[in-house]
Order: structure tokens, then C-alpha cells, then sequence
């Protein structure tokens, strides 16, 4: 668990930071590697997995672990619309770019949310 803690920084920006390369409109087969190495970074999640699960109490973590999914996915589908909508005016390789910078800040600014909490910080929470 600690080591999944320490990685889910990286992993974070791993899923977002390569998506900045379309601006450049990489060739088709680099694409491929972009996006193949950028889904690797969607294992960021399993990291903060236990944060989640101390600081849920027992009797909601059915709910809560309901509900974290449901509200990305709803997030996902309006923030996915607003996207296609912006691509009638602009390169879908400028959107994916914009997405993908408004994501590298969004990870920075919830960087110390994402670090490992000291030793034992965690338990004591609960």
C-alpha cells in the first residue's frame, strides 16, 4: 500500500501530461504510444484507494464506493460534452491539449492530497 501511495503523483500526471503532445499533432503511431503510456497512469487510482477507505466510515463505504464512480462518470460525461462542443470551434487537438493542461494543474494544485500521509496518520483519522 505504501508504495502505491508514493506512486499515485506520478500516475496521475502519467494519465494527463502525455495528452499535452497533441498540440504538436504527433504522427498515428505515436499517438498510440501517447495514449497507451498515458492509460497506464489510470492505475494512479488504486493509490489513494485506502486513503478513501479509512476515512469512510464503515457503514457508508457501500454507498460511498457507489457513489465515487457515479459522480466521475456524471463529471466525465458533461466535461466529455463540453469538449465535443468546444471542438466545433477548435482543432480536437487543441481541445485534447487544453483538457490535458487543465488536468496537469488540477494535479498539482491536489498534489499534497495525493502524497503519502506519514506513518500511522491515517489509522489515527479513523
Amino acid at each position: 500500500p505504501a508504495t502505491r501511495e508514493r506512486w499515485a503523483l506520478f500516475l496521475a500526471l502519467l494519465l494527463a501530461a502525455p495528452y499535452l503532445l497533441f498540440v504538436l499533432q504527433p504522427a498515428i503511431w505515436l499517438s498510440v504510444v501517447v495514449v497507451g503510456l498515458a492509460n497506464v497512469g489510470a492505475t494512479y487510482q488504486l493509490g489513494l484507494q485506502r486513503r478513501f477507505l479509512v476515512v469512510v466510515p464503515d457503514a457508508m463505504r457501500g454507498q460511498a464506493l457507489g457513489l465515487v464512480p457515479t459522480g466521475l462518470m456524471a463529471i466525465q460525461g458533461v466535461t466529455m460534452s463540453l469538449g465535443g462542443w468546444l471542438a466545433e470551434w477548435w482543432a480536437p487537438r487543441i481541445v485534447m491539449s487544453f483538457y490535458a493542461g487543465l488536468a496537469v494543474i488540477s494535479i498539482m494544485l491536489l498534489a499534497r492530497h495525493m502524497t503519502p500521509a506519514p506513518s500511522g496518520q491515517l489509522e489515527e483519522r479513523r
